[in-house]
């Protein structure tokens, strides 16, 4: 018999035969083994299963061998059963971790697991999809541990994932199960209000911009740094020229640190103001970078406000201060030239 293949089928609707394993030459008295994948969503117990193989004879011919009719035991019992599946910072925005734990529910050791997860919610996205656990003996206990993403448009509550589980079981090998993960994605954890923005800046001058921001979130943040972005004829104090001629932005960093839930926090920077900026506002786009308790670095979404460049005073703190000091010194010379003119008059 040439190219033969090997077709599994089931009276009950419930079982369904995923594949139908292909077995090539087959010579007479010749022992070869199919493996085939069902999807059985019937409840446990004994279902008849019918066997059929569809090859070529040697002139070339179609043939369909008889029907060989058989039984198959489904069990209740899957060999791997999940027993916990906990989240680490799932939430709107950020990356986070699943980790799934399971055990070795049979009396055979499962070998070769290796665990994928998949997302059929463009909400969330895997970043590291795949696991490998090796082999679990009877009782034993594995863990599985995947990476995601949130996106920041998802809305928070319960989710969707799958669980394939992929191993090898006694002379079996390639066996899938898929199993239905709940993932509880909770609402955007780490979250920057910004409640102020000071500046004073003059065309020509270097001056402050100073940002107040709150964690709004339920998230702590560690090593939290602040970021400023900037567009000309704004640049970041001490920036390269060149980037500000060729109008890119120039970032400036402020590093704040632990940032708690509902936490303040002040971040200062010096900006260099182009002589020929005219008096108005002008954008600027703040963005923070920090840690979260797992060690992953995270960045926010750029936050955009505007900050007012103001014409040059014409009386400067500094004039103001010189005239102030030359009122009082003419004031007191006026006095000097009165107790003489009284003494020469006496």
């Amino acid at each position: 018999m040439n190219d033969v293949i090997a077709m599994l089928s089931f009276d009950n609707l419930l079982i369904q035969t995923e594949n139908a394993p292909y077995l090539g030459h087959f010579e007479r008295g010749e022992i070869k083994q199919a493996l085939f994948y069902v999807k059985a969503t019937a409840p446990a117990g004994a279902y008849r299963a019918c066997l059929i193989l569809k090859y070529k004879n040697t002139l070339g011919d179609e043939v369909v061998s008889e029907k060989h009719y058989f039984e198959v035991l489904i069990n209740s019992l899957e060999p791997l059963r999940i027993v916990k599946v906990e989240t680490k910072n799932v939430g709107v925005g950020l990356k986070g971790d699943i980790l799934v734990d399971v055990k070795n529910e049979i009396n055979y050791s499962v070998r070769d697991i290796t665990f994928f997860v998949i997302s059929s919610d463009s909400a969330i996205t895997p970043v590291s999809s795949s696991y490998f656990v090796g082999e679990l003996e009877p009782g034993e206990f594995g863990q599985a541990k995947f990476r995601l993403s949130v996106s920041g448009d998802a809305v928070s509550g319960l989710h969707r994932l799958y669980l394939v589980e992929r191993y090898d079981l006694g002379d079996a090998d390639d066996l899938v199960s898929v199993t239905e993960l709940t993932t509880f994605v909770e609402s955007k954890m780490a979250y920057f209000e910004i409640l102020s923005i000071q500046s004073n800046l003059h065309p020509d001058e270097t001056g402050d911009v100073i940002v107040k921001i709150k964690n709004a979130g339920s998230l702590t943040l560690h090593n939290t740094v602040v970021k400023l972005e900037l567009n000309p004829p704004l640049t970041i104090a001490g920036g390269s020229s060149l980037s500000s001629l060729i109008g890119q932005a120039q970032p400036g960093l402020y590093f704040i640190g632990t940032l708690k839930p509902n936490q303040t926090a002040v971040a200062k920077f010096k900006v260099d103001v182009d002589k020929d900026a005219g008096a108005g506002f002008y954008p600027i786009n703040i963005v923070a970078e920090y840690y979260d308790n797992e060690g992953y670095m995270h960045t926010s979404s750029p936050i955009t406000a505007s900050v007012e460049v103001k014409e040059k005073p014409l009386i400067t703190p500094l004039m103001a201060t010189a005239i102030a000091l030359a009122v009082i010194g003419l004031a007191i010379a006026g006095r000097f030239a009165r107790r003489r003119v009284k003494r020469g008059k006496g």
